[in-house]
């Protein structure tokens, strides 16, 4: 299930994909999925956090959204300085809160999906192992190599201005590249 700040654009976005697909509201769309991701401006994940901290408590919350203080204002600061993952946990108690899918350009996703091994390596990371290995689990089915680099507190190194954002290599290289942060 597909949501969007208009429900007409979930609903078009849901009609491209095909019948197994739909639209709802964030409600409806948080409440329908056992993994609901949470791919928004940072910026939003306050107001976010008030309407659906509720619903999505006790759920998987994949953050692949990333900040930029140009455009997300003082969020920006707190989740570089803290780490994106724990700035959305504090806004989201109770939510099985995973980093994943912010580090590499969703166009750069889109074409090294499945590509010939070694995979495009992704990092993740969570506080709650079975959250984490879930993730982890969609990052393998989506086609490419989970790299879990630990507690939530650990998505710093793939962050803006973490030394594993924007790496685009296997999970070896990253893990040598995260090594070194």
């Amino acid at each position: 299930m597909l949501s969007a700040r208009s429900l007409d654009e979930a609903q078009q976005q849901a009609a491209q994909l095909g019948s197994l697909a739909s639209a709802g509201t964030p409600e409806q769309a948080s409440a329908f999925g056992d993994v609901v991701v949470l791919a928004v401006p940072y910026r939003a994940i306050p107001a976010l956090g008030k309407q659906l901290s509720g619903v999505v408590k006790g759920k998987i919350l994949l953050d692949p959204s990333n900040f930029y203080p140009s455009r997300d204002g003082a969020i920006a600061a707190t989740a570089a300085h803290d780490a994106a993952g724990i700035t959305t946990q504090h806004y989201f108690p109770g939510a099985r809160v995973v980093r994943g899918f912010n580090s590499i350009d969703m166009s750069v996703l889109r074409t090294e999906a499945h590509r010939r091994p070694p995979l495009l390596a992704v990092p993740i990371a969570g506080d709650d192992p079975s959250a984490v290995r879930a993730v982890a689990d969609l990052v393998r089915a989506a086609g490419f190599d989970p790299v879990i680099t630990g507690d939530l507190a650990s998505s710093i190194a793939f962050q803006p201005g973490g030394p594993g954002f924007e790496v685009k290599t296997d999970a070896t290289r990253l893990k040598a590249v995260l090594a070194r942060k």
